[in-house]
């Protein structure tokens, strides 16, 4: 869609729209940075992410009579993943901007964690491999086990009733 003062720049499955008087769209220009994806956006792997924690769950629920149902929920999610439940676009747009030295802390705090994570992780690949480029690291990284879901207990509880409803 062209018009003379108005203008789409695609974003993956989204279109952004921004005012061509501007030589590009804010998030591209820096002048005003975005780290956090829009609320209510769908990620591509979500049925394998929710496969996998209710089979976490079922794993921890022989436990269910000796603690209580809530522990069962924070041990769901602290099971370890098949890989980092986030994109790898998303994974290499946060861990450049880290690695630029920007913050992350308005991030909540298990996002934070995971990011802090796959950060270490890119940083120990792109010292022990100096010709490897930061997207291929990144790519590499998420793509491995993670050490949990990097999920609240609220969040899984919210998932797992969903699943089985």
């Amino acid at each position: 869609i062209q018009s003379s003062a108005i203008g789409v720049r695609a974003s993956g499955t989204a279109g952004v729209l921004y005012d061509k008087v501007k030589k590009a769209p804010p998030c591209v220009t820096g002048r005003k940075k975005r780290h956090m994806k829009k609320k209510g956006s769908v990620v591509e792997f979500n049925d394998q992410r929710d496969k996998e924690l209710l089979q976490a769950f079922k794993s921890q629920l022989h436990l269910l009579g000796t603690v209580p149902l809530q522990e069962v929920f924070t041990r769901a999610a602290m099971m370890p993943a098949s890989r980092f439940w986030v994109s790898e676009r998303r994974a290499m747009i946060v861990i450049s901007s880290m690695l630029k030295g920007n913050r992350i802390e308005s991030m909540n705090t298990k996002k934070r964690e995971m990011y802090h994570e796959i950060c270490r992780r890119v940083k120990r690949i792109l010292e022990e491999e100096p010709g490897i480029t930061l997207t291929e690291a990144t790519f590499r990284v998420v793509n491995s086990p993670a050490p949990e879901f990097y999920l609240t207990p609220k969040s899984a509880r919210a998932m797992i009733y969903r699943l089985r409803a």
